[in-house]
């Protein structure tokens, strides 16, 4: 069609004018383009440009779909709602084309569950297996049905789909399905190796050499990368890699190991206040109980912990005259739950530490070996009588115990 109108519009402007529309359709059809994983018609699957936007809004629209918990008051979501409307009309249909039963099997898939009394993701995936067995060259049934499979935890059916969506995919999509038949192809072996606890999916980087987060001595030193690793990014950027992992956070908004691993990007971006949060989330809201998980969760929440207070400390202009003043706190509020302990533990925040440069959030040295984000700076120099009044404090510190305990023994003593 378009050769036969070039070949027909002869004249200079009416050429011109053809060749300007030819333009404005090109960026219309890349715009409505339909993402792989979930495919629907006229939906933007994509990740928003911020992260930390993708983080605290898109992610909980995209779970807000689902059915509603108790934390929405048992009431279903405008966004919800909007998809049960499209469900509905396109259940109405007698006979469906295969992009409808697609577009039909994608809304079921965020909206998990739709009938009662029926396995979530059930009937999406009755509806994309009949589509898929009447147009196995469908690249989107194909897509939706994998991740149908995925989601319903057929893992080895899902690798089967998404295999035959990686070959139908268009080019500019193939490299996104490839990395979504990767992470299932991880799981569906991880679950055959029985006795294996769920790690970090090995997502980038070729099979037999993984990409790892990693540095130069191959440890895990938040978020700082050996050059080698960052060579087997696509692209060879973190920030490429990042962006993948969102896309497929988009498609599986419940996945909790997804979380993880972009808490682990978002780290070696320097957003640390984001990876905690996702590193939280990963922990506390999808319940992964993976050992290197938490034990990283603490570090970067330590290393938060420790840089804000060593930049409070440092900002003081008189710490010395602080620290009188915490002590006095600490003997006034001795009789509150916690008190004393609390004031005397900003008085801990003053202890001498070693001079190096931080691990965490900035440059180290090629060579060191990963250390304590606290390490970070020394706010001022310890005197010889700052550790009379520390030593003050710990002395007020027994006293206020011995009195609690006498307490306890002697109310003990009354009630036999």
């Amino acid at each position: 069609m378009v050769s036969f109108l070039n070949q027909t519009l002869t004249l200079r402007g009416m050429r011109l004018r053809w060749n300007a529309i030819q333009a404005c359709l090109v960026l219309v059809l890349s715009c409505s383009t339909s993402y792989a994983g979930i495919h629907i018609t006229g939906e933007k699957l994509a990740p928003v440009a911020d992260v930390n936007e993708f983080f605290k809004q898109q992610l909980p629209f995209l779970r807000g779909y689902g059915p509603p918990d108790v934390t929405m008051g048992g009431k279903p979501t405008l966004q919800r709602e909007d998809f049960l409307k499209k469900v509905e009309a396109l259940r109405a249909k007698k006979q469906l084309t295969a992009d409808e039963q697609a577009d039909l099997g994608g809304y079921l898939l965020y909206l998990k569950l739709v009938l009662p009394k029926q396995p979530a993701f059930e009937e999406a995936v009755a509806v994309l297996e009949a589509g898929y067995r009447a147009n196995p060259r469908h690249f989107a049934l194909a897509a939706n049905l994998g991740t149908a499979y995925q989601l319903s935890g057929r893992l080895d059916a899902a690798e089967r789909c998404l295999q035959n969506a990686v070959d139908l995919a268009p080019a500019d999509l193939r490299d996104m399905e490839q990395l979504h038949l990767r992470l299932v192809q991880l799981r569906l072996r991880e679950n055959l190796s029985r006795g294996t606890q769920p790690d970090l999916d090995l997502l980038f980087g070729k099979a037999a050499a993984p990409f790892r987060f990693v540095d130069s001595a191959g440890k895990w030193n938040f978020g700082n990368l050996a050059p080698t690793e960052v060579a087997k990014l696509p692209g060879g950027s973190a920030t490429q890699a990042m962006r993948q992992v969102q896309q497929l956070l988009v498609w599986l908004p419940d996945d909790g190991r997804l979380h993880w691993q972009l808490a682990e990007w978002a780290l070696v971006e320097k957003q640390d206040v984001l990876s905690l949060d996702l590193f939280r989330d990963a922990v506390n809201t999808f319940r992964l109980s993976n050992p290197s998980l938490k034990q990283r969760r603490a570090w970067v929440q330590e290393a938060i912990h420790w840089r804000s207070l060593l930049t409070r400390v440092a900002t003081r202009q008189e710490p010395a005259t602080w620290i009188v003043e915490a002590l006095g706190r600490a003997v006034a509020t001795a009789s509150s739950p916690g008190g004393l302990a609390s004031e005397l533990l900003q008085v801990g925040y003053l202890l001498p530490v070693k001079k190096s440069k931080s691990v965490l959030f900035g440059e180290k040295a090629a060579g060191d070996a990963p250390e304590d984000p606290l390490l970070a700076a020394k706010p001022f120099e310890i005197k010889p009588w700052h550790w009379g009044l520390i030593g003050l404090g710990v002395i007020l510190m027994i006293l206020m115990l011995y009195w609690q305990f006498r307490e306890w023994y002697l109310r003990l003593v009354k009630t036999r």
